[in-house]
This record gives structure tokens, sequence and C-alpha cells, in this order.
């Protein structure tokens, strides 16, 4: 299966606003907390997808007090189950947070997995690890 995005459409904001406003809801009323085994199993279904994991458990780079919130672009490519994904982009806007995102995520709830992250170059890669590093470091994970 194709998927091709050209452009981020009022569906996309729609859909990544709504992931952010149900995570803040079930924090609210303290689903985890509640006891109630169906609240549990839907926060722990939620946090499968890379977006809201991010949204959770990582800070913003650029302000660190706040949660780090995906571009709706970048949630259509963090929930993208394919082998392979290609996205041609302009520069600055989030592609390799993106990745990172992606990478770490899915190193975080594929325990055993091995991920692989390519760059152009070596200071390229070295800036990835860094980023990622610097994820972790301000993260709410143990």
């Amino acid at each position: 299966m194709e998927i091709l995005v050209d452009g981020v459409t009022p569906e996309m904001e729609k859909v990544t606003i709504t992931k952010f406003k149900k995570w803040d809801r079930v924090l609210k009323e303290g689903w985890l907390e509640s006891g109630d085994s169906v609240k549990q199993k839907e926060v722990y279904t939620l946090l499968l997808d890379p977006t809201i994991y991010a949204y959770a458990f990582f800070r913003d780079p650029k302000c660190p007090k706040k949660r780090f919130k995906c571009y709706p672009y970048q949630d259509v490519i963090l929930n993208d189950n394919h082998k392979r994904i290609f996205f041609a982009a302009a520069n600055q806007i989030g592609k390799s947070i993106g990745l990172c995102i992606k990478a770490l995520t899915f190193a975080l709830l594929n325990p055993g997995k091995t991920v692989l992250m390519t760059s152009k170059t070596l200071p390229q890669s070295k800036d990835l690890l860094r980023q990622i590093k610097q994820f972790l470091q301000n993260s709410r994970l143990d």
C-alpha cells in the first residue's frame, strides 16, 4: 500500500490535535490511577502510537518545559508501518527530529529489535545520536 501526502491537510491537523487532547484528558482524569482496567488498557493502547508516546514522555528540545508535539506530517510518518519510508521535504522542518522520535519510540516499544538510522555524513549521524540522547535525558522515563 502506498500513501502519498502532498502538504498538510486540515484533516491531518485535526487528527494530530485530537491525539494530544485525548492524552491531556487521560492525565487530567487520572486514568492510570483510577483502577479501572478498561481505562488502563486504553492508556496502554494509546501509548502504542509513537506520536502520543512522544507527547507523553519527551520534552520539546526548543522549550524543555513543554511536551514534544509532533507536526501532522510527522504524525503520518511516525505511524507509517511500511518497511521503508521515503520523505522529501525542505530544510529545517523537523525531518531529523521525526527520524529520532521514530527510532527511539520503536526501540523502546520493541525491546530486542535492532534499529538502524542512516545519514549522509558523520557529523549528521553524530547529531542524530545527540538528539536522541537529549530526548532521553529530558524525558519522563526512568
